[in-house]
């Protein structure tokens, strides 16, 4: 089972190396139009698929009632993609999601500035300085992306295992260079400890799917960790028949074999201290 995270910059030509990637080891291709397809099995209509892209902090702050469900919706997509095994998935956050999984590739594309901007000038027809205007753009809409979501440095180092800088590096090369390293992470206690996880992660996001948004039960600050199908819940209800509904919620879900709760009533205009 291999996954592939590739986060890139406008220009660097990560987007084609994802694409080709993808394409040599017949992986699936996650990009943008592949999360909107989940997406819109769960129901977002079409008209909000621009909102959820990767966006500055100043936009994103103008739809913050809609932050926590499209956040959930990408968590679910990412480690949906991720558990169902070999797949390339391009930008969205996908290499915070996925961090720390042994024997995940989490990638990063760049080139210097300058040849960023010649390519775009020459992929989009526009001027030097139009297209200089777009990668700037891009870099502070991606990076605004990243610390309102995840509160993290997309160019941070530490999020990647490997950064490839294509000024000298062709496409082909590129892929080659990554399939190596992609192998190298495949080891067998790599392989058992990232399915564990990826197993546990995904049974998490179903649980959360199901109890806010298949059955929309209010329950507040909803946390659920995931163990081998135990399952463990924490948050608040208003309404004290609701401990046992959302619990029952939560034990509906394929692969949850126990529950275990700290899903507390607490009245109405009650204080928490």
């Amino acid at each position: 089972m291999g996954v592939v995270t590739l986060s890139r910059e406008l220009g660097s030509r990560g987007d084609k190396i994802a694409e080709l990637l993808a394409e040599k080891l017949s992986y699936r291709f996650v990009n943008k139009a592949e999360i909107e397809r989940v997406l819109r099995e769960d129901g977002v209509p079409d008209s909000s698929f621009e909102k959820y892209d990767e966006k500055s902090p100043g936009f994103w702050h103008r739809f913050s009632r809609d932050r926590d469900r499209y956040l959930h919706l990408l968590s679910y997509t990412v480690s949906r993609f991720a558990y169902e095994g070999d797949c390339v998935i391009l930008g969205r956050g996908s290499q915070v999601l996925l961090a720390r999984f042994p024997s995940i590739l989490n990638l990063r594309v760049t080139a210097p500035f300058d040849l960023r901007v010649e390519l775009v000038a020459r992929q989009f027809g526009r001027t030097y300085q139009e297209a200089e205007h777009m990668v700037h753009h891009s870099d502070r809409e991606r990076a605004g992306f990243h610390r309102f979501f995840f509160s993290e440095s997309w160019t941070n180092t530490e999020l990647y295992d490997l950064v490839l800088s294509t000024e000298y590096l062709n496409e082909e090369a590129a892929v080659d260079l990554i399939c190596h390293a992609l192998a190298a992470l495949q080891r067998p206690e790599y392989v058992r400890e990232t399915e564990r996880k990826l197993a546990n992660l995904f049974l998490e996001m179903q649980v959360i799917t199901r109890i806010i948004y298949i059955d929309g039960l209010p329950v507040q600050n909803l946390t659920v960790t995931a163990e081998n199908g135990t399952v463990n819940l924490r948050g608040m209800v208003s309404a004290e028949e609701d401990v046992a509904i959302v619990e029952q919620s939560a034990r509906r879900v394929e692969g949850v074999n126990t529950v275990h709760s700290s899903i507390y009533y607490v009245p109405p205009n009650s204080s928490i201290r």
